[in-house]
């Protein structure tokens, strides 16, 4: 229940509520920053679609903007901080769902503060893997490289523009940690 009535009133034999308070649960604070994602978005331009809700697979929202897809997670989270397994579940997901490729994938937190180490290392290793994989050029033409970012939302729209860029270019993106 995402509110509850304070007080009810008999007004001609009908019953109507009085007051109603929006109870802040873990829900519906991630719920509210995801559309107010959404709108900040909408506000740049682009194609929104907002898919957040119990089950979505692990994509919250799908922005595409000048030809360039971005799968976004959206995690709300204060009390806890967002890990490695966050991003290796990012990564999962864009493999699974066969992302074109090109998609970006973005993990959205309330702040920088909330993401450990280990979080931006692995967006930064995905980026740039350390040991490159052995394989056959027939694979490894056959692999998506889904690169990560991991931002919160004040830095967003700067990544955002540089991932864009880097594709008019003709260059792939490749995540950095921006101030």
């Amino acid at each position: 229940m995402i509110f509850s009535i304070e007080k009810l009133v008999h007004i001609e034999g009908e019953t109507v509520a009085l007051a109603v308070v929006i109870v802040q649960t873990f829900y519906t604070k991630g719920l509210i920053f995801e559309v107010d994602l959404v709108e900040m978005l909408k506000s740049i331009g682009g194609k929104v679609i907002h898919k957040g809700r119990s089950g979505d697979g692990g994509i919250d929202i799908i922005y595409e903007i000048a030809t360039t897809r971005f799968i976004i997670q959206c995690k709300n989270w204060v009390r806890l901080n967002i890990g490695r397994p966050v991003v290796d579940k990012l990564l999962g997901v864009l493999t699974r769902t066969k992302q074109p490729k090109g998609t970006i994938g973005i993990i959205v937190g309330p702040s920088m503060d909330t993401f450990t180490p280990g979080a931006i290392d692995a967006a930064l290793e995905i980026a740039e893997p350390q040991e490159p994989l052995e394989l056959e050029p027939s694979e490894s033409e056959q692999l998506p490289l889904y690169p990560i970012i991991v931002t919160d939302v004040d830095r967003l729209p700067k990544y955002l523009i540089n991932a864009v860029l880097d594709k008019l270019h003709n260059e792939p993106y490749t995540f950095s940690l921006l101030p």
